[in-house]
């Protein structure tokens, strides 16, 4: 659900470049836990082929406080072997995400109110900068843009502008949707910094090398999953 306001951050900051479209392709209920519910290492091969995206980004973990199945019954949150089976989780979306051969934005998760969650939070973040390094995927930090000098949750904070705003929901867990135009804010200057390095295109801002991109009148796709 996270990756949702992250779809609707970025629709709002591209909504005026007729170069860029941002697909939403996320499951608000998934995660990397419940395959059995949603299965990503199944449906993002077709959300791909259906939606020919230029870079993908990605935000999930915020359903994941839960046991994880495996070989030895299911592990419960906290332990070492759920740790474990959770890092084989975001290793082998990691190889499905670089199977398309997309570029990727992989988005961290941000402090909510409650200190147990939040702690969760930012273990789940330690684990997917451990598994995604070397990868070729880029990890996006988000959590201090969200946080106070601890490091602990706020509910308001500068704006994209600079401005003190109310960036949470009431719950202290979702955004608001100038949080959401923040929390795109950062993935933001990583898609135009991929996509300003394409050169020759006939098209604005096009990532050199990328597959369906190129030709006039193709517009690139940013799908947010």
């Amino acid at each position: 659900f996270w990756g949702q306001s992250l779809a609707e951050g970025l629709q709002e900051a591209f909504a005026k470049d007729p170069d860029v479209v941002v697909v939403d392709g996320t499951n608000g209920a998934s995660g990397l836990v419940r395959e059995d519910q949603y299965n990503w290492n199944v449906e993002l091969p077709k959300l791909v082929e259906q939606h020919k995206p230029d870079i993908l980004l990605v935000m999930i973990g915020a359903n994941d406080r839960q046991p994880i199945p495996t070989p030895l019954g299911p592990a419960a949150e906290r332990t070492s072997a759920w740790r474990a089976a959770y890092g084989g989780r975001v290793a082998a979306l990691a190889d499905t995400l670089r199977a398309t051969g997309k570029p990727v934005l992989w988005t961290g998760l941000v402090p909510v109110r409650s200190d147990a969650m939040a702690r969760d939070y930012s273990t789940f973040n330690s684990i997917f900068r451990e598994r995604l390094e070397g990868s070729g995927i880029t990890f996006v930090e988000v959590w201090d843009g969200f946080a106070d000098a601890e490091g602990g949750f706020v509910a308001s904070g500068p704006d994209v502008n600079g401005q003190t705003q109310l960036l949470r929901a009431s719950d202290g867990v979702k955004f608001t949707n100038v949080g959401a135009r923040k929390l795109a804010f950062f993935a933001e200057r990583d898609i135009d910094r991929t996509l300003s390095q394409g050169a020759g295109a006939q098209i604005a801002a096009l990532t050199d090398g990328l597959e369906d991109i190129g030709e006039p009148g193709v517009q690139p796709a940013v799908s947010a999953m």
